[in-house]
């Protein structure tokens, strides 16, 4: 009867995800894809706007510069920049009062020009539009003439009082006449053209030169635009951006003649309002879908499915070795008489399991876990003063191989719990800290690896049990050589055993010291040191993981320091 129940259930799901789900599915789809172009097209339309408004802007300047070019040539221009003197005291005043008339017609046809002003060398004069408020006309030196003509020359575009932004035009190469024009432009009616394309007071704008000679705006969180002028993108281009908690859709597009960079933020929640409200409807809609196939799975699983998955997970639980599993219930009926059954089989099983052995076994696990939080700062300490030295020396590519070496390092002690790993992972990993180390020490040390033999690459061994072997010695048997460091890491396969050999041919360990460490090791594996650090610490896993007396052993190394021997069995041939 059960079996018969528990079919009908499952066909009763499989009914419901074959004739439901691909309507939800499909729906969703279309939702998204809709939806994605929905929103494609409301930027681009703004996109457009924005892209028309700079342009007609551009071509505003265009039809100035081309004005400007044009004036060179006008006959008066001529007159009184290349041949002045030749021209009577009347003449020469006729000529510059039909030039500020000429200038002052040129503001009056386009108006973000506010002033003109023409320098003349000959003359050593400038002479200004009407209106100008500093006069008709002022003296200049040569001097001061070649110091304008070379800004105007170089394109360089002046932000003078806040008021103006000053472009300097120099005469043509071809051009019969030798004077510079300076058109200076209103940033009110600026300011004014580019407000007029905001869809509301939340609709922002930036002008920022290249060279931050000017930078005008209408933002009030002034301090947070420097996110945007850091952006390391050519214009034109559409972006998202997030100032102040608020996201905005950034369009940039560029200003040639001006040298500078026209920004446009436009408030993404009121861009996107319409698209907001329609997809609201629509998950509501299929939220109320989703709620009704809830409410259906609910009610048939706790009918039929919960208390036989109950049953199934329990004695899943004892196959594991959970013998404190128990299942709760509330209610009387067929599967309560199951659950009590259980629950007096697991409490039976669980007393029989001999308390010694598991006590030993949990504070084995106890213990393995403290020795390995031991190791994982150690190399904390040294990595950022390294990689300081190396940005504060310049050293870009290095900066950037190191930093990519520390991610690969901390993701390898921080990405898991586990206490077991292949001794691939833990070769790689001593791989990368000596490269790191190797880099640290500036050619002093040199570090040879051997390949792992065979199919031991993928053995499992308790994590970090090469590395700070390879930091001990970087420690101390190399504290103080400055040159010729060897480090050599083989690997020695015999049988069932697999031999990790670490020499060094440091000069600092004595005798003494050796024989103090070969002491201190033994009483590792026994857990006689209360306190067990770097080899010690190695030296204590080890004997615990392999029962293995002869697991760790060290010696005077054939190069002349230490040598550390780590002994393996290959568990796979034992199990």
């Amino acid at each position: 009867m059960n079996q018969k129940n528990g079919s009908v259930y499952n066909k009763l799901l499989l009914l419901f995800a074959v004739t439901v789900f691909p309507f939800i599915i499909i729906g969703t789809w279309i939702l998204l894809t809709v939806t994605n172009e929905y929103r494609k097209q409301i930027i681009n339309m703004e996109y457009v706007k924005t892209h028309n408004t700079i342009q007609q802007f551009n071509n505003s300047l265009d039809g100035i510069l081309e004005t400007s070019h044009y004036f060179f040539e006008q006959s008066n221009v001529l007159k009184l920049s290349n041949r002045p003197e030749q021209l009577t005291a009347i003449e020469q005043t006729l000529a510059v009062n039909s030039l500020r008339e000429q200038l002052s017609s040129i503001p009056s046809a386009n108006t973000l020009i506010d002033y003109l002003r023409i320098y003349i060398e000959k003359m050593e004069r400038v002479y200004n539009s009407t209106g100008y408020p500093y006069g008709s006309f002022q003296d200049i030196t040569s001097e001061e003439y070649q110091t304008v003509s070379d800004m105007a020359q170089n394109g360089i575009i002046r932000y003078q009082n806040e008021k103006y932004i000053s472009i300097l035009i120099p005469s043509s190469p071809f051009s019969k006449s030798n004077a510079v024009i300076e058109l200076l432009l209103s940033v009110k009616i600026i300011k004014s053209q580019f407000n007029n394309i905001a869809l509301d007071k939340n609709d922002y704008f930036i002008l920022s030169s290249n060279n931050n000679e000017f930078f005008i705006h209408n933002i009030p969180f002034s301090n947070d635009i420097h996110t945007i002028r850091a952006m390391d993108k050519e214009a034109p281009f559409t972006d998202m951006i997030t100032i102040n908690g608020t996201s905005y859709i950034l369009f940039a597009e560029n200003i040639p003649l001006l040298k500078s960079t026209f920004y446009r933020l436009v408030s993404t929640d009121m861009l996107l309002a319409p698209l907001q409200f329609i997809t609201l409807y629509i998950s509501a809609f299929f939220l109320l879908i989703f709620i009704g196939l809830i409410l259906f799975f609910l009610i048939a699983r706790r009918m039929i499915h919960t208390p036989m998955s109950e049953l199934v997970a329990g004695l899943a639980e004892i196959e594991k070795g959970n013998y404190k599993v128990q299942i709760s219930y509330n209610v009387k009926n067929e599967f309560s008489y199951l659950y009590h059954g259980f629950n007096l089989m697991a409490t039976n099983l669980d007393l029989a399991i001999e308390r010694d052995y598991q006590t030993k076994l949990l504070l084995q696990q106890a213990e393995l876990k403290q020795l390995q939080a031991q190791i994982n700062p150690h190399f904390l300490y040294n990595s950022f003063f390294m990689l300081q030295r190396i940005i504060q020396g310049g050293l870009e590519e290095e900066a950037i191989a190191v930093t990519g070496m520390l991610g690969k390092y901390f993701q390898y002690i921080t990405k898991n719990s586990n206490d077991l790993v292949s001794l691939k992972e833990e070769y790689e990993h001593a791989r990368i800290y000596s490269q790191i180390q190797e880099l640290r020490f500036e050619g002093r040390i040199s570090v040879s690896f051997d390949d792992i033999p065979g199919f031991y690459s993928e053995l499992m061994v308790p994590k970090l049990i090469l590395q700070p072997i390879i930091e001990n010695s970087f420690t101390h048997a190399f504290n103080n050589m400055i040159e010729n460091g060897i480090l050599v890491i083989q690997f020695i396969s015999s049988e069932n055993m697999l031999k990790i050999l670490i020499d060094d041919n440091g000069n600092s360990l004595t005798d003494q010291k050796l024989g103090t460490l070969i002491e201190l090791t033994e009483k590792a594996k026994s857990g006689d040191n209360k306190e067990m650090h770097g080899i010690l610490n190695i030296c204590r896993r080890l004997s615990i993981f392999t029962g293995y007396p002869g697991c760790f052993t060290l010696q005077r190394s054939n190069l002349g320091g230490l040598s550390v021997c780590l002994t393996i069995s290959d568990r796979r041939e034992n199990n």
